[in-house]
């Protein structure tokens, strides 16, 4: 045995002691379960998001803690937990008021009513808005509609129901919404003088109700096989004419409601299902529209 070599066996526990021990320090201060004088603040990970976080723009609601409870994961977001949630800071990236504030400047938002919301309502139509008057109608709401009606006889002397113009109607009766449904006796005009004759209706309306909302509906699909025998009124004719009655509305006294969505099939044509001969809703299927008009109402 060397000389010295029990001295250095005897001091061996201790010096691996030392030596574990700092290695152990080391690997601890780099993982950061010891937070070392100078470091960067810790971060705690709360909660789960795709990569773009603008998703959360939309969000109106005043809790942070939702937004992060509602979070989708597939990418780790980590938020700075110095910041209490009262921190406007906080709030960045998260929540955007931008489109409610828009809707206050405008004056009106679009949501859900009951049927009190139509008792000073008038509908304007042909012969499927009669069907809604007879099926579904909407609340106390007063209706303009004939079989055939068109808008460019609209205003015409000649046409009555129940014995009145339509200016008579308007003259005699205050509404604080009007609902327009009228074209696909027209699908064949020639668009631009349509819609000049459409524009003129419209403003002889607002002449006469001055402070009424008025909504202009789109012109309601028919199916595809009665699109190819009644060609005046195919889906590429009431396209047009619907995209004309989209610029005609101003979001401010004038608005365009998109009923075709409650009623067309995945090619965009009316339901087989819910007509009997191609152009009309069957009884049982009046209340889709019905139901989204209620469902899209202009509230000022």
């Amino acid at each position: 045995m060397l000389k010295g070599s029990k001295k250095y066996l005897k001091s061996m526990p201790l010096t691996l002691t030392i030596i574990i021990g700092g290695v152990l320090f080391f690997i601890a201060c780099k993982t950061d379960v010891i937070a070392m004088p100078g470091g960067e603040y810790d971060y705690v990970e709360e909660a789960k998001a795709d990569e773009d976080i603008s998703v959360y723009d939309d969000l109106t609601d005043d809790s942070v803690e939702e937004s992060r409870d509602e979070a989708v994961a597939n990418e780790t977001v980590y938020f700075d937990d110095r910041l209490s949630v009262d921190d406007p800071h906080n709030l960045r990236g998260f929540f955007s008021i931008e489109r409610y504030i828009d809707e206050k400047k405008k004056g009106y938002t679009i949501g859900e009513v009951d049927e009190d919301y139509f008792k000073d309502a008038l509908f304007i139509g042909d012969s499927r808005t009669d069907g809604l008057r007879l099926f579904s109608p909407v609340g106390e709401a007063k209706y303009f509609c004939k079989t055939g009606l068109n808008i460019i006889k609209l205003m015409s002397s000649d046409t009555t129901v129940d014995g009145k113009t339509l200016k008579k109607v308007l003259g005699e009766n205050k509404f604080g919404k009007i609902y327009i449904e009228l074209g696909v006796n027209e699908g064949d005009y020639y668009t631009p003088r349509w819609l000049e004759y459409y524009s003129n209706a419209v403003n002889e309306i607002r002449k006469l109700q001055p402070d009424a909302v008025i909504c202009i509906q789109a012109i309601m699909y028919v199916t595809e096989p009665y699109g190819i025998k009644w060609k005046y009124c195919k889906k590429e004719n009431l396209d047009e004419k619907n995209e004309g009655l989209k610029e005609l509305c101003d979001d401010e006294s004038v608005f365009y409601i998109d009923i075709n969505e409650a009623v067309v099939d995945e090619t965009g044509h009316l339901n087989p299902e819910y007509t009997g001969d191609g152009m009309h809703l069957k009884a049982k299927y009046y209340y889709l529209w019905r139901d989204y008009i209620m469902q899209h109402a202009i509230i000022k």
